[in-house]
């Protein structure tokens, strides 16, 4: 009960968490919402699930979810007192160690250093997003994740995809050859 509160109970609620903050800030400022980049989307993916099926599950298992929640309290606690002290060792000690173990996980077998994100900057407009894509299938490299960030104004916007480090370079020369730009971010 535990580790399925960590793993899966207390994600869903802060992500529905945050959705609801930003949501409400929203209403006093409409730009907000345009500004949620990939980050912000990835955090709040799960919010989007059935909420139907989440009260039956969270109160069977009432006490480990609190339990996980007071945990992660605490450690945004931690991090408030960090950035008000400006405190540069501790934050990046904080965010190194949530990145190995980010890259730790088990699934795929990558890491995340083996990876370069490619910034492409794209009309909004249909056939896009399909024209990258099969530029990457027809050169065999695969693409192992993909965000999009809308610009506030205009219809141009930033694709990003990751794709290995050893692939980058043709997938940047095919898509200069198809009239795209595109950059390695760093």
């Amino acid at each position: 009960d535990r580790l399925v509160a960590m793993a899966s109970h207390v994600p869903h609620l802060v992500a529905g968490a945050l959705m609801n903050e930003a949501t409400g800030m929203a209403r006093e400022d409409g730009a907000l919402l345009r500004l949620a980049a990939g980050g912000f989307r990835d955090m709040t993916r799960i919010s989007a699930g059935d909420p139907g099926i989440w009260p039956g599950v969270l109160f069977n298992n009432a006490q480990e979810v609190r339990n996980g929640l007071s945990r992660v309290i605490q450690r945004l606690v931690r991090l408030e007192q960090i950035v008000a002290q400006a405190d540069g060792e501790a934050l990046a000690s904080e965010l190194n160690a949530a990145a190995l173990a980010r890259q730790s996980l088990p699934g795929r077998g990558f890491s995340y250093e083996q990876l370069d994100v490619l910034r492409i900057p794209v009309d909004d407009r249909p056939g896009v997003l399909a024209t990258i894509t099969h530029l990457a299938s027809e050169l065999n490299i695969n693409i192992f994740d993909i965000g999009i960030a809308h610009s506030v104004e205009g219809s141009l916007g930033v694709l990003q995809i990751s794709v290995e480090k050893s692939e980058s370079s043709r997938m940047i020369h095919a898509l200069l050859d198809a009239g795209f730009t595109a950059t390695t971010e760093m």
